[in-house]
């Protein structure tokens, strides 16, 4: 896969390079959406959206459904949890101690 293109400090970046930005954010945070907890995410979210100042960098994209991803819009994200808060999981007691 060629090398994700350099950060860009909020200036658009044309399809072939969100494209492989995109990919560049599954291959390094897999696809369980930061959003909803589940898997199967096929799109990558800005933590800090770009109406707010985020940028295009690797360090400032998760994985996200497309479904999620355009229901949060440029909402940040503790508004967003607040909102929509994460399922909560039962933890199983570890035995390996």
């Amino acid at each position: 896969m060629p090398p994700a293109p350099p950060p860009t400090p909020g200036g658009s970046l044309g399809s072939r390079s969100w494209r492989r930005l995109r990919a560049a954010t599954l291959v390094t945070y897999g696809t369980r959406c930061h959003l909803c907890g589940r898997e199967g995410a096929d799109t990558a979210d800005h933590l800090v959206p770009r109406s707010l100042g985020g940028d295009n960098s690797l360090d400032n994209l998760r994985p996200a459904h497309l479904s999620c991803n355009a229901s949060r819009k440029d909402m940040p994200l503790a508004e967003w949890f607040k909102l929509h808060p994460l399922p909560k999981t039962k933890s199983k007691p570890s035995r390996d101690w």
